[in-house]
């Protein structure tokens, strides 16, 4: 197809980035030319988009320049607009998309001018799936339904405030269980059929992530490949690796921690690879996403030590349990280095260090948290702190409390989940009460296989 006619001139660009409102003209002008490749649904909604978006609009005008088709300039203003809802300011009125975090899993939920907080609350459910979930201000104060989402100040935030119960990764149970609130055993949900490699089979599990269809997404250590479980299902679909451990792209070497991206793309912690991995959805070979050679120089800030957990941070980052060089990186798209978030400063007790970092969870206020296994303790790093603070672990009537923190979760109350593979079992601490004794909520019965025991817990997600 000949798309040279959609290009712009310079003076059209400076033309379109003084006159954002163009872009709507230009956007039907080529849906006219690109008629076989964009639907005229599709073309129309991109063209209100492209009016609407503000900001948005001025950065995509600059790259039309260089754009190939209209489904290319449509894939640019949705990471625009995403971007823009998520961690700008709100501009009143505009349309786009809000990605917002739902105990554990990411959603995308468009929002509409003269869109009312009662009627994206109703499309989250009806859409999505999310019961419960309530549109709030930045200060957590609740919004009556009538209220336009347009007159709400700051970032938008959407909460979900009921957790059924939190799914355990049994590394040496070769397992998943759900654990339902109040409960005192768990469901199988994936695997529990002994070790092996079969599709209804786990061997070595060790972190897992829910997707926004409920289904499970798990890394299994043992098979080097990475599956999902459906609810309901007696067998998983593997969805990384799965050829045997290796470094090629299509190959994995001990996978741990995994994180699934807002548009459905898996994350990856190849921590034998010293790498991160990104799978995007029937994708046979993965794309490299960060990590290098030269992984034992641990001031080096584009290599990784065996990385463990992974997370994705309020506004797309990605933050990395480096393990082995005692630090937790974040990696932002088009930096070439790592940015140190915590540790970093050897192996050590000190509040500036850690001691073989795994799980990571985010906090309301951005402030991460840390698993610091070695230290059986878990840490607290607010955003560009140089020395992190105990959160609960060896101090106090906590001394001994826990003994290999791995997992970690927090609910969308403040709550803080956290398995402790040494202990076979899962904690919960109240929001703001982590100097009181937790509630056991998974497993407290020594390790076994019966639907009461915990086998080696490790990653945890809630549901």
């Amino acid at each position: 197809m000949d798309v040279g006619s959609a290009r712009l001139s310079e003076q059209q660009k400076q033309h379109l980035l003084q006159e954002p409102g163009q872009l709507a003209a230009f956007a039907a002008a080529l849906k006219s030319r690109l008629h076989e490749e964009l639907p005229d649904d599709v073309a129309a909604e991109l063209a209100s988009c492209l009016s609407l978006a503000g900001d948005a609009a001025l950065r995509l005008a600059r790259a039309l320049g260089d754009t190939e088709s209209i489904s290319a300039i449509a894939a640019e203003l949705r990471k625009a607009l995403e971007a823009d809802a998520s961690c700008d300011q709100a501009d009143g009125g505009q349309a786009g998309t809000v990605v917002v975090a739902l105990v554990g899993r990411r959603v995308g939920v468009t929002v509409l001018p003269g869109d009312t907080v009662g009627a994206l609350e109703q499309r989250l459910e009806e859409d999505h799936g999310v019961r419960g979930a309530k549109v709030t201000r930045p200060d957590g104060k609740p919004v009556q339904e009538t209220t336009l989402i347009s007159s709400i100040p700051g970032h938008l935030q959407l909460v979900c405030n009921s957790v059924s119960g939190v799914c355990v990764v049994e590394a040496r149970g070769d397992r998943v269980t759900f654990w339902k609130e109040g409960a005192v055993e768990g469901e199988v949900v994936a695997g529990g059929r002994g070790p092996g490699g079969s599709l209804s089979q786990l061997n070595f599990p060790s972190f897992v992530a829910v997707d926004v269809d409920g289904s499970l997404v798990i890394s299994d250590v043992w098979t080097a490949r990475v599956v999902r479980w459906k609810p309901g299902s007696a067998a998983g679909e593997s969805v990384a690796g799965g050829f045997g451990c290796g470094t090629s792209r299509g190959e994995l070497n001990n996978p741990e921690g995994v994180a699934i991206e807002s548009d459905g793309a898996i994350l990856i912690c190849d921590s034998q690879n010293h790498r991160v991995m990104r799978w995007r959805q029937d994708d046979e070979f993965g794309e490299h996403v960060c990590g290098v050679k030269n992984h034992r120089e641990p001031d080096h800030l584009t290599a990784l030590n065996t990385p463990t957990a992974i997370a994705i941070g309020p506004c797309g980052s990605i933050f990395i349990s480096d393990s082995g060089n005692h630090r937790v990186v974040r990696w932002k798209q088009g930096l070439r280095q790592f940015q140190v978030v915590a540790g970093g400063r050897g192996r050590g007790s000190s509040a500036s260090q850690l001691d073989y970092p795994a799980g990571l969870a985010f906090e309301a206020d951005g402030s991460l948290l840390v698993a610091d296994c070695g230290n059986a303790r878990v840490m607290r790093w607010r955003p560009e702190a140089d020395i992190g603070d105990i959160v609960v672990g060896p101090k106090g009537s906590d001394v001994g409390l826990l003994t290999y923190p791995t997992g970690i979760a927090v609910a969308p109350d403040g709550a803080l989940y956290v398995s402790d593979q040494g202990r076979d079992v899962v904690f919960r601490w109240k929001a703001s009460l982590f100097e009181e004794a937790p509630d056991i909520v998974a497993g407290g019965h020594g390790t076994g296989q019966s639907s009461a025991n915990l086998s080696a817990p490790r990653g945890i997600c809630l549901c």
